[in-house]
């Protein structure tokens, strides 16, 4: 016999989350993070297109709209707060008609490198169903994390004269 809740159970989207260690310095990826708080069409492709409403000491408020893989227009309060050994970029639904919740973008230093984390944890409102499968929310999360070590890595690796690699300045032979 299946238990009283067994459906609405299944319905709340878990709590998801994705963790990659990037090959650069930590304030290359703290850059990029600030960055995808102004342009997040750059790091998650399905975002169509964004505007800051207001910008204040204490956080950025931020509207955003993605038709995949739900039909979202997103507002989001996204402050930033210090975290052991690094800091954690929070990104709170305001007035959502389907989700309450938050996204995380924490990056921790991890020796030469950082550890990058992503988690979403979205809840849809009571009555409403849930429009993302949780196999996609866990998809846009691990390619999300994968998107940024890209993008970070891959502007860490560039070329200098001749054709030799540069790296994080310094000039290699290639």
């Amino acid at each position: 016999m299946p238990y009283p809740n067994e459906y609405q159970m299944e319905s709340v989207m878990p709590r998801t989350q994705w963790t990659e260690n990037v090959n650069v310095p930590f304030g290359r990826v703290v850059d990029l993070l600030r960055d995808k708080v102004e342009n997040p069409q750059k790091y998650v492709p399905s975002v169509r297109f964004s505007r800051i409403l207001e910008r204040a000491d204490s956080h950025v408020l931020r509207e955003m709209y993605q038709p995949y893989p739900g039909d979202l227009t997103i507002r989001e309060r996204i402050t930033e707060h210090e975290v052991a050994g690094g800091i954690d970029f929070v990104f709170e639904y305001v007035d959502n008609p389907t989700y309450v919740g938050t996204f995380h973008n924490t990056a921790v230093r991890a020796g030469d490198g950082v550890e990058l984390t992503y988690v979403m944890d979205w809840t849809p409102r009571p009555g409403v169903s849930d429009p993302i499968p949780s196999g996609v929310a866990e998809a846009m999360v691990r390619d999300g994390v994968q998107h940024l070590k890209r993008l970070a890595e891959a502007a860490a690796v560039g070329h200098g004269q001749g054709g030799r690699e540069v790296i994080d300045g310094d000039d290699r032979d290639a």
